[in-house]
């Protein structure tokens, strides 16, 4: 017969933190750790390049308060919009074929050191 190991102390208390670090990473029966995303250096530049050739005319929109390139959740190279609020008018899905994502993030201030 299998015999039960009991965790008791700041081993039982670890083994748990552990089981609920775990269990948040499970939603709805699928887990949410995702594998790291391999994207190629090719597509990153041709990203990076577009998004140079973009940032300025971006940035004219109002509500816009920032640009990035950054990874999609498909593991694709994507030109990232951060604006104010939900609704920014005259932002485009892709630009030169490489796909746009919005983030909302609000007002970005620089703070004090």
């Amino acid at each position: 017969m299998a015999r039960l190991m009991e965790f008791t102390g700041w081993r039982g208390t670890a083994l748990a933190l552990v089981e609920l670090a775990l269990a948040a990473c499970v939603r709805e029966g699928r887990s949410v750790i995702a594998a790291p995303c391999v994207v190629s250096q090719a597509d990153l530049d041709a990203a990076l390049a577009v998004h140079r050739r973009h940032t300025t005319e971006l940035m004219a929109i109002p509500g816009v308060v920032g640009t990035a390139v950054g990874v999609s959740a498909d593991c694709r190279a994507v030109i990232t919009v951060f604006t104010k609020e939900v609704s920014v008018a005259g932002l485009p899905d892709t630009l030169e074929g490489i796909p746009v994502e919005v983030r909302v993030t609000g007002e970005i201030v620089a703070q004090s050191s």
